[in-house]
């Protein structure tokens, strides 16, 4: 009987020991377990008050309207291509604010016509587009660019008067393009009028004929620059047409030099 109460004894006692040694090791991995979830948790960029993630979403929300903003103002700033060719000349006048309308109308007092050639052209952006000259130079319209269109007719010839008054700015490219002449007819013209050569280059539409990049010098004139008579004048800054104007007037054309590489621009005056 000693023997047998002996026995159960040791079984109890190596029983308590072994559930001791569960416990101990159970307790020891819950507390590695918990740890780990603690400082994860300290460390997830995910594992955020709710607090802050209201607060960045507000700022991405605010970053989001400024570039909205950005962007409509960009747009407002400035008619399309489109519009310019669809809206008459008197409701894109419309779209000018009140400062601009009043130094349109005052620049071109007088000159309708002029004015209303302008106002189609102000803000158009043309491709880039190079010519070649009557002696064999290249010159690209898209940069700085004075353009006056001519032919051989009477009244480009009394403009070349004015034409030859200009005092050249460094840095402009002057350019007298005649779209519906050839080379020969210039050359006369150049020797007749008395063009100045050194100050204006000249190109023809013999020496520009269409190629698979661009229409001949006429198809320019009439669809780049909605030229219908002459002297029309365009001048261009970075792809831009920035003023423009026609007729053999003095006082528009002095106008329109003064106004051409003058910033701001007119077309960064829309409503």
């Amino acid at each position: 009987m000693m023997k047998i109460n002996n026995f159960k004894l040791d079984i109890k006692n190596k029983f308590n020991i072994k559930n001791k040694r569960f416990i101990l090791t159970s307790v020891f991995v819950a507390v590695v377990i918990l740890s780990s979830v603690f400082i994860l948790g300290i460390n997830n960029p995910y594992n955020k008050s709710k607090e802050d993630s209201v607060t960045e979403l507000k700022k991405s929300q605010e970053d989001l309207s400024k570039i909205a903003d950005q962007e409509i103002i960009s747009i407002k700033k400035r008619l399309t291509n489109d519009q310019l060719s669809e809206l008459s000349a008197s409701e894109i006048l419309e779209k000018y604010n009140d400062n601009a309308k009043s130094e349109i109308n005052s620049l071109f007092e007088g000159a309708d016509k002029s004015r209303d050639y302008a106002l189609t052209l102000i803000g158009k952006v043309i491709p880039t587009t190079t010519l070649k000259t009557i002696d064999g130079q290249s010159v690209i319209l898209n940069k700085k660019t004075m353009i006056v269109i001519l032919n051989t007719g009477d009244k480009s010839k009394s403009f070349v008067e004015q034409m030859n008054k200009i005092e050249a700015q460094e840095g402009i490219t002057y350019l007298a393009i005649f779209p519906s002449e050839t080379t020969e007819n210039v050359k006369k013209f150049i020797e007749e009028t008395k063009l100045d050569t050194t100050k204006f280059k000249v190109a023809s539409l013999s020496d520009n004929p269409k190629t698979s990049g661009q229409p001949d010098l006429l198809g320019i004139a009439e669809y780049y620059f909605n030229a219908k008579g002459v002297p029309s004048y365009i001048s261009i800054v970075s792809n831009s047409i920035t003023f423009a104007g026609s007729g053999n007037t003095e006082k528009v054309f002095e106008s329109f030099k003064k106004k051409a590489f003058t910033e701001p621009y007119l077309y960064n005056e829309i409503k």
